[in-house]
């Protein structure tokens, strides 16, 4: 096995992610290139305003990702532009009548990414970062953190470096690549999960707090890193891997994994708080949007992509001179299997994991894998059959639709999360030999890839002979890339088993020509060991080159990094649309003749616009004009208007429309118009409607109308005038005329986006009406006192006025902000005094470890705890606080083992030739045990002074049930192949590799146990008569015996099993069930000092068994002799008695643990058999 993940090793790391990144993004770094611009244009966008001669020569910032050029970067820099101006960025009043801009960019205003990450850079600079250059930044720092948290999440599921790198590699550039269309806020938010998902491994081996506490913060860091729905859906695959692993179906892990969600929730509370609301009040929250947004799934025909990332094109290739079709929508796989929705193309359905992992997906599945790995690969695979299935499901019962906040592919970053993991787990198992390769899968993948484009050559269409030309390009690419992989899977299965069992390790025994014991190299007679290792080891590395060789050129295809462009410029038409008072309305087919969260950036206020979550009120009066101006299967972006008579209607003039921008040059001689521009350099206008009215007026009439279709009614009617008869839903304090007897009154308005100030001089009572917005977060006050804001004509603000001169002013604050800030100090209070915890147990066991401390109570609740099982040396671990902790190994050796002379065993050999696939493994011995008793101490001495193969030595010591400590045990322990004692077992000399000689040798073998006597000699067995070499077929118990868990799957100790006895029976007869069977060998006698006294949990636990089960083991399947004969048997004096009376030990006195303590404190010591 493997070492830990130790600092060298992390500092190594670091220098080679470092360098890595940089020369990766070195152009976007250290250059004039971007991740985000590229020359190229997207037919898809006509973004008029920053269009130089013809309005198709400028690029968008990002034809790859269109929400980046039309929302996620302007709103971005929007958001820091209000927070210098304003002080906060949580209102935009420049588009859609005003709404909360903080809940709905993508990157969390109160997150990492938008505001510490660059106040960090610029403080360190000493210069104001440019908005895209920070985007460089901050994506190169992104996916180096994904390699690290990878890699390391990895080296804690005990890969190998080498099989590590192979998950890192996979899992960052799968999360680059794979949310393709919305790159990189999706990115920005799944790099966090590796170490989300190290938190269960720390919870599984026993350091609850430490896994509590990297969980915690890293669940809050992923919502507040990106967009926050992929940051719960994320977590919510770590809470359905933990409840899917039996190791933390415990009480307190269970609920440790439970509080880590809370708290991680609680730390994203303010973002979280902000954007519920703000979806509460969205379109988003419809039940037609709702029910369009879960039809929405992957269409199966998109999984062609997983074996040809690029058979659809890709958005760059539409805009090349040999483009595919002259737009994407043209494009013949668009034309056939996708709709014209933006979220549903060639782009948004893209999905490649890598052949490599593709080829490893096959073997994590199988039996005897690590059953994460499996647990890993079918999450991956359930996310592409649910996202495939989802609209067929919605279709059958529509209820599932309300599950459906936004796109159901959101879930595929699933794919690209744990696929990565799978891989390295499965190419761990694969290494050595011990798993055949995939040969069936791999020529099934290879037939797909030659029959693809034979397939689309048979096509009926036009276009066909052009993509089936294209497709045998990439399968070409491709069967060469499955060669390399599988190439380098043989190499690395064929060659590993000749590798010592982890990086780092002694090569094994040599014999005088320079070769290992046995016969299994002699089809390799000409190579020598030193030879094979070094092939081997370099072997090893070669699946990592080749998913790099597969995953980087995709990468830098997805993001070509071409010259940075500035975004966003000022333009001639800019300014003279920021000079126009109040808002502007487009006018035409093309959305993007002005981009209306970039325009706000110079001072241009747009009636429609475009944000996630768009306010359902504001729309649905703006669809009283002409009809719903956002598209319900995917409510963004608001469209222009596109009749002319829409262009005189009266609601125009209610909500201040005093601009109109279009293309159409007949547009100004039909209209009359005055025109404000008309640049032909960027073929676009501006002319001005004559009767906008202001953005804040008094009106003394109202009129009382509950009904909101009624409402919508009236302001869609062109006789109706909304400055003399305001449409309210509640009634008034005073009594108004239905019409205002009076004009209406233009209202002064200063202030800024969150705080407004209204000075009005009423002639009479009535109300003052702010043509922005209405949101449950904003309050007001007339005169200094508090007074309600009123909804008024369906969406709009108002307020309640005498007559007179007043002071009205608004304020906004999110609904529940301030109680989720709390929330988010509390929670972050609460992981600050639990990391002073976990680093308080840290300091103090380095400091016992430091002084020698032999306490076996100290051991294994501490980082690096226990011996190295790989190490071979007869050293334990460094900085382990245990009796095998640094270099006080022989020394602590001597207080657990004071036992008389004569009873020291002869020196064994240390791998003996019979082990087969287990040659040059490491074994974890587990002793549970109930307190320390002198047996105990005399069962580590037998173990150590009688091993021959390099051990782990891990004693569950713990006042709880057996079937608890062994599960504790397991928890802790590094190895496959495990050996339970007892704590009163004495062992001969060789038992480790004469047992597992005879599981190598069997594949149907789940379990094997020594043959049990008493210390007299006599038989604890029916079988006295068995024989070296024999083996007894029978149902063994839990005294001293080993399995392969790569071998079982998912068999576990029942802990329903009180105190002991059951529980051994219930765990082999789970192998049984398995197809396994368990067994006595006659090459290991082991001396069981056995205790008679009674069991008081004997019949209650059997009971249970019976209930359990169905049935009693039968007398054929009975392994021991009859009670009577253990009742006659008289116990005679073993050496080791005398163990209690060593003075070390009386001076440290045995431990009083207790179930509360256990998972931190169950002993782990460890030495190699040298």
């Amino acid at each position: 096995m493997p070492k830990p993940f130790s600092r060298r090793e992390a500092v190594l790391l670091l220098l080679l992610v470092a360098v890595g990144i940089s020369l990766l993004f070195a152009g976007p770094l250290f250059g004039d290139r971007s991740v985000l611009s590229v020359r190229t244009d997207d037919p898809r966008f006509d973004m008029r305003p920053w269009a130089t001669g013809d309005a198709r020569l400028q690029s968008p910032i990002n034809p790859i990702a269109p929400d980046i050029d039309a929302f996620t970067l302007p709103g971005m820099m929007r958001a820091r532009q209000l927070e210098q101006s304003d002080g906060s960025a949580f209102w935009d009043p420049s588009q859609l009548l005003g709404y909360p801009l903080a809940a709905n960019i993508p990157w969390p205003v109160s997150g990492v990414q938008t505001w510490l990450v660059p106040r960090a850079l610029e403080s360190l600079t000493g210069r104001a970062f440019d908005p895209v250059d920070l985007m460089d930044v901050q994506l190169a720092l992104h996916i180096g953190l994904a390699l690290l948290l990878a890699y390391r999440a990895c080296r804690k599921l005990r890969c190998e470096p080498a099989f590590a790198a192979v998950g890192a590699i996979g899992f960052a550039f799968c999360a680059w690549t794979s949310t393709r269309w919305h790159a990189p806020q999706i990115v920005f938010t799944t790099v966090w999960w590796p170490a989300q998902y190290t938190a269960l491994i720390w919870m599984r081996q026993g350091f609850v707090r430490r896994g509590l506490l990297e969980g915690a913060a890293v669940t809050g860091l992923m919502v507040l890193s990106g967009f926050p729905q992929v940051g719960l859906i994320l977590t919510l695959l770590t809470l359905g891997l933990g409840l899917l692993d039996p190791a933390l179906l415990k009480l307190r892990r269970l609920a440790a994994l439970a509080l880590m969600a809370l708290l991680g929730l609680g730390l994203a509370a303010p973002q979280l708080a902000l954007s519920s609301g703000a979806y509460e009040q969205s379109l988003r929250n419809d039940p037609g949007v709702q029910a369009s947004n879960a039809a929405r799934g992957l269409p199966a025909e998109s999984l062609l992509g997983a074996l040809l990332p690029q058979a659809f094109g890709s958005p760059p290739d539409f805009s090349m001179p040999d483009a595919p079709a002259a737009t994407m929508e043209e494009w013949l796989p668009q034309r056939l299997w996708w709709s014209h929705e933006i979220q549903n193309s060639v782009v948004e359905n893209a999905l490649y994991p890598g052949l490599m992992l593709l080829v490893l997906l096959v073997v994590a599945l199988r039996r005897g894998v690590d059953g994460r790995a499996r647990a890993l690969a079918l999450a991956g695979i359930v996310t592409v059959a649910g996202a495939i299935l989802a609209p067929y499901a919605v279709e059958r019962v529509p209820a599932l639709s309300r599950l459906a906040a936004g796109n159901v592919k959101r879930a595929l970053v699933i794919v690209g999360a744990t696929l990565p993991l799978a891989g390295a787990l499965a190419l761990q198992a694969l290494s050595g030999g011990r798993r055949r390769l995939p040969w069936v899968w791999a020529a099934l993948l290879a037939a797909l890839l030659l029959a693809a484009p034979v397939a689309a050559l048979g096509i009926d269409d036009d276009a066909a002979p052009r993509w089936a030309a294209m497709l045998l390009r990439q399968s070409l690419r491709q069967l060469v890339v499955l060669a390399a992989a599988l190439g380098a899977l043989w190499l690395v299965a064929r060659l590993g088993r000749w590798l010592p069992g982890g990086a780092g390790d002694d090569d094994p025994p040599l014999d005088a020509d320079g070769f290992p014991p046995g016969p299994h190299i002699s089809s390799l007679t000409a190579w020598r060991l030193k030879d094979l290792v070094a092939v081997g080891r370099l072997a090893r590395w070669l699946p990592a080159l080749v998913l790099a060789a597969d995953l980087v050129p995709l990468s830098l295809a997805f993001n070509p990094f071409p010259r940075q462009v500035q975004p966003f410029a000022s333009t001639p038409s800019l300014q003279a649309l920021a000079a126009r008072p109040g808002r502007v309305v487009l006018y035409g087919e093309n959305p993007s003749l002005l981009l209306p969260t970039a325009a706000a950036l110079h001072g241009v206020s747009s009636l429609a616009g475009i944000a996630p979550m768009v306010p359902a009120r504001s729309a649905e009066l703006m669809a009283c004009i002409e009809g719903s101006l956002f598209d319900l299967r995917d409510p963004r972006v608001g469209a222009p208007l596109k009749r002319r008579e829409s262009l005189t209607h009266p609601l125009l003039d209610l909500l201040a429309v005093h601009t109109v921008v279009h293309a159409d040059p007949e547009l100004p001689g039909a209209t009359g118009w005055e025109t404000v521009f008309a640049n032909e350099h960027e073929n676009l206008g501006a002319l001005a409607r004559p009767a906008a009215g202001p953005r804040a007026f008094w009106s003394g009439g109202a009129r009382l109308v509950p009904d909101p279709a009624e409402r919508l009614a009236l302001l869609a009617a062109r006789d109706f005038d909304g400055h003399a008869t305001v449409l309210v839903e509640q009634p008034l304090t005073a009594s108004l005329p239905e019409r205002s007897p009076t004009p209406a009154l233009p209202v002064s308005v200063e202030g800024g986006a969150t705080a407004l100030r209204l000075e009005v001089q009423a002639p009479g009572p009535g109300l003052v009406v702010l043509t922005d917005s209405w949101d449950p977060g904003w309050s007001a006050t007339l005169d200094g006192a508090p007074v309600p804001v009123l909804r008024a004509h369906h969406a709009l603000r108002a307020v309640e006025v005498t007559a007179g001169a007043h002071l009205i002013e608004f304020s906004y604050a999110p609904p529940g902000y301030a109680l989720a800030l709390g929330v988010a100090w509390g929670c972050l209070g609460l992981l600050g005094v639990l990391a002073l915890s976990v680093l308080r147990d840290v300091l103090a066991k380095r400091g016992a470890a430091a002084t020698g401390g032999a306490d076996p109570s100290a051991a294994g609740g501490g980082e690096g705890s226990g011996g190295d099982p790989g190490s071979g040396d007869g050293s334990g671990g460094s900085g382990g606080s245990g009796p095998a902790g640094g270099a006080s190994t022989r020394a602590r050796r001597d207080r657990w083992a004071h036992l008389p002379e004569g009873f020291e065993p002869p020196a064994m050999p240390r791998v003996v030739a019979e082990l087969g696939a287990f040659q040059h493994e490491s074994v974890t011995v587990i002793i549970p045990a109930y307190d320390d008793t002198p047996q105990l101490r005399r069962a580590i001495w037998s173990i150590r002074s009688t091993a021959d193969m390099p051990f782990q030595l891990v004693v569950a010591c713990a006042r709880q049930s057996v079937a608890k400590n062994r599960n504790l045990g397991l928890s802790r322990a590094r190895c496959d192949l495990i050996f339970f004692m007892d704590d009163d077992v004495l062992l001969p000399p060789g038992w480790t590799s004469r047992m597992l000689s005879l599981l190598a040798a069997r594949d149907d073998l789940g379990a094997v146990s020594a043959h049990l006597t008493f210390s007299d000699g006599s038989p604890q067995t029916r079988r006295s008569d068995l024989a070296p070499g024999e083996f007894w077929q029978i149902t063994i118990p839990g005294t001293c015996f080993c399995f392969s868990r790569q071998r079982i799957t998912g068999a576990f100790f029942d802990e329903n099993y009180l105190g002991s006895q059951w529980e051994d029976t219930d765990f082999m007869w789970q192998l049984h069930k398995q197809g396994l069977v368990t067994g006595v060998t006659g090459d290991v006698c082991v001396v069981h000092d056995h205790n008679d006294a009674e069991n008081k949990w004997l019949q209650q636990n059997g009971e249970y068994f019976h209930g359990k089960w169905g049935s009693w083991p039968s007398e054929d399947d009975t392994f021991s002799i009859s009670p009577e004969g253990y009742a006659a048997y008289r116990p005679t004096s073993l050496p080791g008695a005398e163990v209690a009376a060593d003075e070390g030990a009386a001076a440290d006195g045995p431990r009083e643990w207790d179930e509360r303590a256990s998972d931190q404190d169950a002993g782990e010591h460890g030495t190699g058999a040298g």
